[in-house]
């Protein structure tokens, strides 16, 4: 019987393999969670960096300002989505194992879901279009604290860099991935949609959260019968 290829066996056991130290991430989670919703009431009621976001909104012009704009655009909720099922889509065309393409989307969404509850909760104003140089048209008018759009990028590029493991495409993921954080983190500044501290706290929960995730994921899907009758075990054979 004919073996699989290596490179699809190693995608599937790097998203998918049991985690080493389940409690560290575990607590790292909880208390950046617990953190960041303890930082966000402060900042609803303190924008300390209110002066700061107006000074990148004076960057809004040009191409800067197009770029800005088209980030803002292109990681909103319903391209997000959009964008995530493509790539899971590829993903189970690429290792032909389903389990692995909705282990990356549910590491994304079990990560991202929960920060657009925690920004209802807390109801951080965006900032103030009055005293931005350049306000971002249309205004933005839901809360602000966490940014759904930069906890997704950070989410995208966790689950993508838990895809390619110890492969020779963890490098590029986690270079690629990096400058993709930073383009919509500054992006989102210089738009001034999103206060710096809010694009900070977010990359934050990305990065503790999506681990989590993945733990969620490979100790409770393995559970489910479909997931055991399609060979779910997290493990490459």
């Amino acid at each position: 019987m004919p073996t699989k290829p290596r490179h699809r066996a190693s995608a599937q056991y790097a998203i998918l393999q049991p985690s080493a130290h389940p409690r560290r991430i575990l607590v790292i989670a909880v208390g950046v969670v617990a953190l960041v919703t303890v930082i966000g009431f402060v900042l609803r009621g303190h924008p300390v960096d209110a002066g700061l976001s107006a000074w990148l909104n004076e960057a809004h012009v040009g191409a800067i300002g197009a770029i800005g704009s088209a980030v803002y655009a292109a990681f909103s909720p319903i391209p997000a989505i959009i964008e995530t099922t493509v790539i899971a889509a590829l993903i189970w065309a690429y290792t032909r194992q389903l389990r692995v393409a909705l282990g990356f989307g549910l590491i994304i969404a079990i990560t991202w879901i929960p920060s657009g509850i925690l920004k209802e909760i807390i109801g951080r104003p965006r900032p103030d279009p009055v005293i931005l140089p350049h306000p971002f048209d249309p205004v933005q008018v839901d809360p602000s604290f966490p940014s759904g759009h930069t906890v997704y990028a950070t989410a995208l590029v966790v689950a993508l860099l838990f895809l390619a493991g110890r492969t020779r495409w963890r490098v590029p993921a986690l270079v690629g991935g990096t400058a993709l954080i930073l383009v919509v983190g500054v992006s989102l500044s210089i738009d001034a949609v999103h206060y710096p501290t809010d694009v900070l706290a977010s990359i934050a929960w990305g990065l503790a959260v999506a681990p989590a995730a993945r733990l969620l994921v490979i100790v409770v899907f393995p559970r489910l019968p479909w997931w055991r009758a399609h060979g779910g075990r997290g493990q490459s054979r």
